[in-house]
């Protein structure tokens, strides 16, 4: 059950890149805006969860910090969702990330599998 979790966390992930960089070309501005927000939004994103959230990360910190992270870039894709579709996808998106990550913090850090 746990990797079924992390498999769906993964594509989580994907999907907040996914939605950052739709959200950053859409938003109003000229063509160089758009651009940098729609290319660099997802990279800054990315290199700051490789760098301290994933499981191989570059540098280590201890859990709150990754949770805390972990917990900004999330909202930050709630927030492109919302902007973009509306309140109740971007509440369906919120719903399945906390229920999700609750899930795999809880087997991970108490029940040491």
């Amino acid at each position: 059950m746990l990797n079924i979790h992390l498999a769906i966390r993964f594509f989580m992930e994907l999907a907040v890149l996914i939605f950052i960089g739709y959200w950053g070309f859409t938003i109003d501005g000229n063509i160089l805006t758009k651009g940098l927000v729609g290319i660099g939004g997802p990279l800054v994103i990315a290199l700051l969860w490789g760098a301290f959230v994933a499981p191989k990360a570059t540098y280590s910190i201890n859990s709150l910090g990754k949770i805390m992270i972990e917990v900004a870039i999330f909202l930050l894709g709630i927030y492109t969702v919302y902007a973009r579709f509306g309140k109740m996808a971007a509440l369906l998106l919120a719903i399945m990330m906390v229920v999700n990550s609750s899930y795999v913090h809880f087997k991970t850090t108490f029940q040491k599998v």
